[in-house]
């Protein structure tokens, strides 16, 4: 992929809608004191890293994870739309099983086939794969040590497209919050994997 830079992505801090297992889609909902806390922790991480640049999804979530790290290693901040979150639509701010009571005919389609799921008023996942792979692309090309703070949904279609899969194996992969992972390539393929973590805690 020519002179690309290295790339590491992470998901941003919890938040109340997080802890509830609660679809939030593009609303707006601040970290938690934990969350923030995580932020803190995942700055730590991101020194470790000789990362450059810290780029992000305008969403607040995203934003503030984001803000926090970049303050505490002093690097610069971007924000790029095509980072945020999934649109959910009417399932904005729904558990999956309130969805599957209020929309049932949707939800078993959904569930049956996401990649190819189309509801009006909602994002579908080869959309939101398109976006984020291509701004994580245009990151890329910059030729830096960036991480990219996002959501749940691009990192899990960010993995399934660096690995060649097909959209509906996105699930199959749930990150943390603020979980550091990093794009490797070898012997012409790319997997987005987790940063091992040093400490001695994790060792154990």
């Amino acid at each position: 992929m020519g002179n690309a830079g290295r790339l590491y992505l992470a998901r941003h801090g919890v938040t109340a809608a997080n802890l509830r297992w609660v679809n939030v889609g593009i609303d707006a909902e601040p970290l938690l004191p934990e969350g923030r806390e995580m932020a803190r922790e995942l700055a730590e991480r991101v020194r470790e890293q000789g990362i450059d640049e810290v780029w992000c999804s305008p969403i607040a979530r995203a934003r503030e994870t984001a803000e926090i790290v970049a303050e505490a290693c002093g690097l610069p901040l971007y924000e790029d739309a095509a980072l945020r979150e999934m649109d959910v639509g009417l399932w904005a701010g729904l558990t999956d099983d309130e969805i599957a009571a209020r929309f049932p005919e949707e939800f078993a389609r959904w569930q049956a086939d996401p990649a190819a799921f189309v509801m009006d008023g909602r994002e579908t996942l080869p959309a939101v794969r398109q976006r984020v792979v291509a701004a994580l692309e245009r990151i890329r090309r910059r030729g830096r040590v960036s991480l990219a703070v996002t959501h749940t949904a691009p990192i899990r279609l960010a993995r399934v497209h660096y690995a060649g899969e097909e959209t509906n194996q996105f699930a199959e992969f749930m990150p943390a919050n603020c979980q550091l992972l990093r794009l490797v390539e070898a012997e012409g393929r790319a997997r987005v994997e987790p940063v091992p973590d040093p400490s001695p805690a994790a060792a154990g």
